[in-house]
């Protein structure tokens, strides 16, 4: 009780020194070549920090002297050091930590890779995330001490705990559990409360809006999503049942590295802390690139050359010009998600879902779905609504052409994994 007791103490702190950070930064974004010169030898220091403190890079990074970190290109660097996965953490978890590192917090993966795993984050890296965030926040229009209806990371205890007031951030918590039922007192206690915003996973915002859209009686003035790729279908729904347009976060709970989406609908890279190594992939297209990423400020547990198994939309041309929005860090056109959201063809080849997206994103009046495969020649495809002939002809013609797969298709309540999160795609097979 105590532990947990200091760790939300901690919490609130390092929230309130990431909001004091915004607060107090005349310029909430430095000029591209600014920014570089600073990353520059903040990047260095840490590459050098890791490979003297960490046993585990001291090892990996025995072919590089201090000498050449501080005077070679940090691409040519980077690109000489393995990249790290989650795995080789897992099978070498006590050389990853720094032992007389004291500042740190700890933070879990959701295990939706299907390999949880926890991690140590620096007081500082911290505090750079809720920056990032809470500059994020402001971007959608959000003021500070403004209510937002948070519909994630509440776990109810019972059935009178649906709904958490948190006094201290001013956010209201729904448990994304419950929301095919909620009880009438909680909409009530909700619209009596009115936010101004809202926060949560993708797949329940849009469940959310669903079920009670009509039900509710103020204004939402922006969405903050994050933590499951946002449809192109989920996206226009929520801002068609809001009235208000939805702003997109992606990162990892190892904070690697961490993109926002701006009123121009293109992500940017959170440049202060994070170095990214444009890996290109030859699974896909040309502007298909895997996102490997290093978070230069986490020195509680370096690791570089992260592979978050997250595949980006990019233009090369594009990475570095001025977005129309005004910011000139790194921009990227989508999050496309893990490499390991695929499914397999009746030939047991593994088929990229980038392509399933882009057909159904084309459909009309769609409906948020879930796909499961536990058979090789068959899929699972889940709605919560009734879709008709006409759209499951295209659908089952579209699978059997395509992959050599059949589909049944289900109106049941969508999978969800321990944190709430709802995967649009669950391969089962091994």
């Amino acid at each position: 009780m105590l532990k947990k007791t200091l760790n939300t103490i901690t919490d609130y702190y390092l929230t309130a020194k990431g909001i004091q950070k915004y607060a107090f930064k005349k310029d909430k974004f430095n000029k591209l070549d600014i920014q570089k010169r600073i990353n520059d030898k903040k990047i260095r220091k840490f590459l050098i920090y890791a490979k003297t403190k960490s046993p585990y890079y001291n090892q990996l990074m025995s072919h590089i002297s201090n000498s050449e970190i501080n005077n070679e290109m940090l691409g040519d660097i980077f690109n000489s050091i393995p990249i790290t996965k989650k795995k080789d953490i897992l099978d070498n978890k006590k050389d990853f930590l720094i032992a007389r590192f004291k500042k740190f917090i700890t933070n879990s993966t959701s295990g939706s890779a299907g390999m949880p795993l926890e991690v140590r984050l620096s007081h500082n890296a911290w505090i750079w995330e809720q920056f990032f965030v809470w500059r994020h926040f402001m971007i959608m229009g959000y003021k500070f001490r403004d209510l937002m209806l948070i519909i994630r990371s509440h776990t109810p205890k019972d059935k009178n705990d649906i709904l958490k007031f948190d006094k201290v951030r001013n956010f209201l918590y729904v448990s994304p559990y419950h929301l095919d039922s909620l009880p009438k007192s909680v909409i009530k206690k909700i619209n009596l409360l009115k936010p101004k915003f809202v926060r949560g996973y993708p797949s329940s915002v849009n469940s959310f809006l669903e079920n009670y859209s009509k039900d509710i009686n103020f204004s939402i003035l922006g969405i903050h999503t994050s933590s499951e790729i946002l449809q192109d279908s989920i996206r226009k729904n929520i801002e068609e049942k809001s009235n208000s347009k939805v702003f997109d976060y992606y990162g990892q709970a190892e904070l690697s590295s961490s993109f926002f989406q701006c009123s121009n609908q293109k992500y940017h890279l959170n440049f202060e802390s994070s170095y990214v190594n444009f890996e290109q992939s030859d699974k896909y297209t040309s502007n298909i690139v895997k996102n490997i990423s290093t978070n230069f400020e986490n020195y509680a547990m370096p690791i570089i050359n992260y592979d978050t198994e997250d595949y980006l939309e990019i233009e090369k041309s594009k990475l570095e010009i001025k977005c129309e929005c005004g910011v000139e860090y790194t921009q990227i056109n989508g999050i496309i998600g893990r490499s390991n959201t695929f499914l397999f063809n009746a030939s047991s080849h593994r088929v990229s879902t980038i392509n399933i997206n882009t057909f159904l994103s084309k459909l009309s009046n769609f409906p948020e779905f879930q796909i499961i495969q536990k058979e090789l020649t068959e899929i699972e495809f889940i709605t919560q609504k009734s879709i008709s002939k006409n759209l499951q002809h295209k659908i089952t013609n579209f699978f059997y052409t395509q992959f050599g797969l059949g589909t049944k298709f289900l109106n049941k309540k969508f999978v969800r994994i321990s944190t709430g999160k709802k995967p649009p795609f669950i391969n089962n097979l091994k």
